[in-house]
This record gives C-alpha cells, sequence and structure tokens, in this order.
C-alpha cells in the first residue's frame, strides 16, 4: 500500500501559508471593526517569529521580515499611518495568491542581507525576478544563505 505521507517540505509549507492566511484575516477583521482583530495578527506574527528563531536562527530572513510585519503592524495602529495595515492586506494577500513575497524582497537588499553592492541592476533584479521557490535571496547572485524560505 503505498504511503499517503507528504515530504516535510510540502507540511512545512501549507503551514506557513496557513499562518500567513490566518494573519490576513485577522488584519482584515481588525481594519473592519474587530477592536482585537489586530491584536490577534500581532501575535500571530509574534509567535511565528519567535518559533522561526528558534528553528532557523534570529537573523534568518523570515525572522526578518516577520520582524518587519510585526512592526507595521504595531506603527499601523497610530491613525495617521492606518493606511499600513491597508498595504499589509494588500501584499499579504499577493503573497498568498502569487507567492511574490514584496516585503522579503525589500529586507533582502538591507546591507546585511547581501553580499553585493546595491545597484540599480541588482533592485531589478530584486524585483522583477519572478516569484522563487524558497527564498529570493536565493534566486539572486551574491546573496547569502542557500535553502530558507523567506516567507
Amino acid at each position: 500500500m503505498p504511503s499517503t505521507s507528504r515530504p516535510e517540505g510540502v507540511v512545512r509549507r501549507r503551514a506557513v501559508w496557513s499562518a500567513w492566511l490566518f494573519t490576513l484575516t485577522a488584519v482584515g477583521v481588525g481594519r473592519a471593526g474587530w477592536a482585537a482583530g489586530i491584536a490577534v495578527a500581532v501575535g500571530s506574527v509574534a509567535l511565528q517569529a519567535v518559533v522561526l528563531a528558534r528553528t532557523r536562527g534570529a537573523t534568518a530572513l523570515a525572522v526578518q521580515v516577520r520582524l518587519v510585519y510585526l512592526a507595521l503592524l504595531v506603527l499601523g495602529c497610530w491613525p495617521p499611518l492606518r493606511v499600513l495595515h491597508g498595504l499589509q492586506i494588500a501584499g499579504t494577500a499577493i503573497l498568498l495568491a502569487f507567492d511574490y513575497c514584496l516585503l522579503a524582497r525589500l529586507v533582502s537588499l538591507l546591507p546585511w542581507n547581501r553580499r553585493a553592492p546595491l545597484t540599480l541592476a541588482r533592485v531589478r533584479a530584486t524585483f522583477f525576478t519572478p516569484p522563487v521557490s524558497g527564498s529570493i535571496v536565493d534566486a539572486l547572485p551574491g546573496l547569502p544563505t542557500p535553502g530558507r524560505r523567506a516567507c
């Protein structure tokens, strides 16, 4: 009888996708008026960051992405920056639909996440490379740590 178990990578990928879907839902209902929605999203992203930091290391790109996302959630609670939550909803929906993580691509350009100089060609390649399996840092030459997912 054939095994029905899934490869570990598929299970992990589904868990990550589900965590982002949960976060998207929490931010969405928070924007729609449920007062605890943003707090639930903050808790979800913080938990993801802690789990990833323990399994991949505190400097992993996936952890950095979640910390920036978390900071944006908190900043968006200030009324003049509420638009940030709308941008997060759009970005997370794009991530879930197309596996394109704009935030991971932005974070990958920070000095400690790249070995090559920041040039216009690097920026173009970072943003216009189609979605990749794994991290954007794997798809571009001169970037560190192959094999890690960013989102």
